[in-house]
Order: C-alpha cells, then structure tokens, then sequence
C-alpha cells in the first residue's frame, strides 16, 4: 500500500470522527433545556392571560394542563400589569415567577399577586406544564374607607378614609397653578397596587370629574385583635365585651404614611391605574364623556408631576384608544387602536409606540 492511500484513508477516518461528533454535538444541544426559551414561552402564556386569551394560553400549555383548565373568562379580575420576577432551572424544567397586578372594577378591588409557571420540554416543544398562584396584598374599598389585607396578617387595616383627603388642590390644566379647586371625593372609584406594594394609586370621583391620587403605607401595623387585647389587659375587662366596629373607629389609625392628589379629571372616569417596575410612574388609563376613545396620563412619582407628551393631542379621543401594552423602569409600550369613524382615521397613526419615560419622548415601533 503506497503512501498516498494511506494518508487517503487516515483522512477519511479523521472526517467520519469529526461528523461524528458533530452530529452527536449537535443532538447534545437540541436535547438540552434552554432557559431563555422557557422564559419566553412562559411569558407569552402569561401575555395571553391578560389578553383575557384562555385559548392561546393553553395551545402554550402541555396536554395534561390544557385538558385540566377549566377556567374560561378573567375578565371579573384581570391582570392588568405583570414583572418578571425570579427564575429557576432544575435541569429538565424552569419555574418562572410574575409578579401581577390584578383589578376589579366591579367590586373596587385590586391584588398583588405572585404567579409562578413551570415550563418543560414535550415533543421538543416548550410548554407550560404547572401553575401556582399567591396573594400578596388586597386593597378594598369598605363605604368611606380603603382598606388592605396582607397575606398572612391575619387581619385587614385602615390605609384612609375619604374625610382625610384634602378639600382642595391645584388642578394640572391650570396654568400658573395659582387657582385652587375643591377636589371629586363622593367615593372611590378605581385602585391600583405598586409591584413592591408600598404605594396605592386611587381614584376618587363625585360622578362628573375624576381624582387621581397616591398613597404610601406602612407595611405593618398592630392588627385590631391587638388593639382589643391590650384594651382589655389595661382596663382588666375583657374584649370579647367590646364591640369590633366601634374599637375601630375610634381606636384605629390609617397606615398611609402620605397622601399626595396629584390631578382631577375633568368630565372624565378612571378605567385603570397601573404601576411602572420599580413605583417610578403612575399610568392612568381613562375615558371621557362624549368620547369613544380610551385615554393616557402618565405621573412622575412621587411628585406627581405630569409627563410632558400631550397624549390627547396626538391621538384624538373621538378617534383613537391608547392600550397599555407593558412597562419597565424606564420604558413604556402602548397600542393605539381606532374607535371612531373609518373616514376620519389616519393609517399611520395606528399601532405600537414605544415611550421613554427618562428623556420623555415617544417613537413609532
């Protein structure tokens, strides 16, 4: 066998252990689990979810999952805003934590919740495998009174009543903020929870103009059981004697550390309040009367100062809906839709902006 068949030969053995490995190599990383992936799909699951979107939810969900959800509508209390929280892999599957604020605007109710999927590998397909829900904190309004639960408290407390709201303030259309006008404070109206769960945003209204406001709470506070126990130990009577109700009007006092009523809203009615990450803004989601469109206010926290893009101006209310579509720290995306006539709407301005809340400016996506 002469030199040049043997080097032929070796070459050829040399590329059939490459391929080899190649292909083994290749197998190894379709098989592995890609948690970038997982997160990804979990967060479409939970996108679907505040859509309302059951459907789409469980063409993302592993059979077993699918077939075991029987939950059809979310709409009695929605996510309105969720932030990815922590992420961990167990080799063969990922748990992905959401933190998510949730409204009802039947019952004047809002929760912070967290929402943890499991995602996992089936058919070479990442699928959403399990869900576990928690709550955090419940904020409710009881007549005149805001009132919160935590999670384990054990009891609910006081944030604040609507006679410890000021009776004036300066409206932000008024400029120079020189004029004072009594604030719309009948009863609540609408409610949102930060992520962190520190601050209420809260909507009051006299069913004509609308308050915008925000409230920062303790985040604990003696429960009324306490209060009734330490009664009783001074007085040396017992609690069971004393009525509830009455010890927690005059013995309770409100958590909220700070109440600041950031605008009023003229002929307008407050759909949602929502929380960028991090309480760094206040998105305030209204209608007004005589309009079909759905409007956009955004607030500087904690000062309240209003964002200086003129939202109505650029998208009409007779024509257009602004749709809260997610936020970060620093960035926000919404979606405007068209609800007027067909005639009267520009193409162009339809669809996704994406709007830097730092340096206040907005660009088409």
């Amino acid at each position: 066998m002469n030199k040049k068949r043997v080097l032929a030969i070796f070459m050829i053995l040399i590329l059939c252990i490459v391929g080899c490995n190649k292909n083994i190599s290749q197998k190894d990383s379709e098989n592995q689990f890609n948690v970038q992936l997982s997160k990804k799909v979990a967060t479409r699951y939970l996108e679907c979810l505040k859509r309302n979107d059951i459907e789409g939810a469980n063409s993302m969900s592993t059979s077993s999952l699918a077939s075991q959800n029987k939950v059809k509508d979310l709409s009695d209390m929605p996510i309105l805003s969720f932030l990815v929280g922590n992420l961990v892999e167990t080799g063969g599957s990922a748990y992905i934590e959401y933190i998510c604020a949730r409204n009802s605007k039947n019952t004047l109710n809002a929760s912070l919740d967290t929402v943890t999927l499991q995602v996992v590998k089936e058919d070479g397909e990442y699928k959403v495998s399990d869900v576990k829900s928690e709550n955090i904190k419940e904020v409710y309004v009881d007549k005149d009174n805001l009132r919160s639960v935590i999670n384990g408290a054990g009891s609910d407390e006081l944030i604040f009543r609507l006679n410890d709201l000021p009776i004036n303030i300066y409206p932000k259309d008024i400029k120079p903020p020189i004029k004072k006008e009594k604030i719309p404070r009948n009863k609540f109206s609408s409610l949102g929870i930060s992520y962190i769960g520190g601050k209420i945003g809260f909507a009051t209204t006299d069913e004509k103009d609308s308050l915008i406001g925000i409230a920062t709470v303790e985040q604990e506070k003696p429960s009324m059981a306490s209060i009734g126990e330490s009664i009783a130990q001074d007085s040396g009577t017992n609690s069971q004697g004393v009525d509830d109700k009455t010890l927690k009007e005059i013995f309770e006092k409100p958590t909220a550390q700070k109440i600041i009523c950031y605008d009023i809203l003229r002929d307008s009615k407050i759909e949602d309040i929502i929380f960028t990450e991090g309480d760094g803004d206040l998105l305030v989601q209204y209608t007004k009367k005589g309009q079909k469109g759905t409007g956009l206010k955004i607030y500087k926290n904690p000062d309240g100062r209003l964002l200086s893009i003129e939202f109505e101006k650029l998208f009409p209310m007779d024509k257009y809906s602004i749709i809260y579509e997610m936020a970060t720290k620093t960035e926000l995306i919404i979606n405007v839709i068209p609800v007027g006539d067909k005639n009267n709407i520009s193409q162009e301005i339809l669809g996704k902006y994406t709007i830097d809340l730092v340096k206040e400016e907005m660009n088409k996506i």
